[in-house]
This record gives structure tokens, C-alpha cells and sequence, in this order.
């Protein structure tokens, strides 16, 4: 008889937007499968956040103060965590100081990753995160309007990989954080110009699966 399958329950807050928070379902499942063959499948709960909040705060230019009051109420949750709580941020970190180099870019302006400039988890992996210029930030910043209502458009994901080119030319970075959720959906690639592209989401995603998978152990 094949073992029972894991009794642990894996919870999602968000993305933000449905879309994001769609493809974080078959994700976990698909490389739960691929982990755990035999055709269990995990528990999994899905809460939605108010996306009307998020996008008045995107029109009203006011998304890093949401974000930087995530960020707050992550730290206070991470101090005493009643469960087990999955970071996406410090899942990057733990990452990227994997590889090589120490210089990256994040192309989520508004996101977790640049709400905090370089988060401290990053600094203490003396990894340093290098943003697109501040014309570049804006238009990414506009351009997340649509991709939190599920748009995507072949003109928009151009554009994101020519910022992300221009900043490899001049900071010469390492790696490309797609930061925040909504990021990959527009722009999923292993690499862009040659340089390899980090999907958070996919990060987030593994680490989901191996707490899953650790209480079968």
C-alpha cells in the first residue's frame, strides 16, 4: 500500500491579483507530482487579498506604502509565527547566495523586493540589488495595473526586457529578480540578454513542496 499522503496543509495569501494567484495552484501541485509520484495530491488554501485596494493604491501612487505595511506585518508574523511561514523574499535571498556573484537587479518596482531598497536578508548574504533608473521604475509601476487584471500585452513584455538588457549593460548584473508575483506571468524566461532570470514565484513554489514534503520524511 503507498504511504498516506502528507497531512500538512500548505496556506497562499494572495498574489495579488487573481491571476498571480492562479498560477501558484498547478504549480504546487504539478512539482508536488513530480516529487511525489503516485497520484496524491497536497492540501492546499487559497485566500484572496482585496485587489481593489491594491489598485487604488497603484493610481494613487501610494503602492510602496502597501507593500512596506506587508513587509511590517510579515516581520511581526516571522518573530512568532503561529505556522511554519514561507517568505518569498528570504526564499531569493537563500537563492541567489547560492550563485556566484553578488550584484542583482529586481524589475518589481512596488514590490517586496524594492519596497526595501536591499532587504535586510539580502545585505546579510552581501547581495546587493541594482534597480532600473527612475524613468524605467515608473513605467513598470504603470505597467502593473495591467498585469494584476490579468493583461498581457506582447508590447509591454518587450519593453520589460529591454529595461532589464539596459540594466545588464550598465550595472553588469548577475542575475534578474522577477520580484513580486505578477512579475512572472509577462516575462517567464530562464534567461534575458544572457542573463539568468530568477522567478520568484517557482522559488516560492519549491519551498512550499519541501515543506510539504518533510513531514513524510
Amino acid at each position: 500500500m503507498p504511504p498516506a499522503p502528507s497531512k500538512q496543509v500548505a496556506g497562499i495569501i494572495g498574489g495579488i491579483g487573481p491571476e498571480s494567484t492562479v498560477d501558484y495552484y498547478p504549480l504546487i501541485l504539478s512539482r508536488y507530482a513530480e516529487r511525489r509520484p503516485g497520484g496524491h495530491a497536497p492540501a492546499v488554501l487559497i485566500d484572496s487579498i482585496d485587489l481593489k485596494r491594491i489598485v487604488d493604491s497603484i493610481t494613487s501612487g501610494d503602492l510602496g506604502a502597501v507593500t512596506d505595511s506587508l513587509r511590517r506585518e510579515l516581520e511581526r508574523l516571522a518573530a512568532a509565527p503561529p505556522v511554519p511561514l514561507i517568505s518569498i523574499v528570504e526564499r531569493g535571498a537563500a537563492r541567489l547566495s547560492l550563485m556566484a556573484g553578488r550584484t542583482w537587479d529586481s524589475s518589481g518596482h512596488g514590490s517586496p523586493w524594492t519596497a526595501l531598497s536591499t532587504p535586510p536578508s539580502f545585505r546579510a548574504k552581501g547581495i546587493r540589488i541594482s534597480l532600473p533608473p527612475p524613468e524605467e521604475r515608473a513605467y513598470i509601476h504603470e505597467k502593473m495595473g495591467e498585469l494584476i487584471r490579468g493583461v498581457f500585452l506582447p508590447e509591454t513584455r518587450e519593453r520589460l526586457v529591454s529595461i532589464a538588457r539596459g540594466l545588464s549593460d550598465r550595472e553588469r548584473i548577475e542575475a534578474l529578480i522577477l520580484g513580486g508575483t505578477e512579475r512572472p506571468l509577462n516575462l517567464r524566461a530562464d534567461s534575458v540578454g544572457g542573463v539568468p532570470v530568477l522567478d520568484t514565484t517557482r522559488i516560492h513554489v519549491e519551498a512550499v513542496v519541501d515543506l510539504l514534503l518533510s513531514e513524510e520524511a
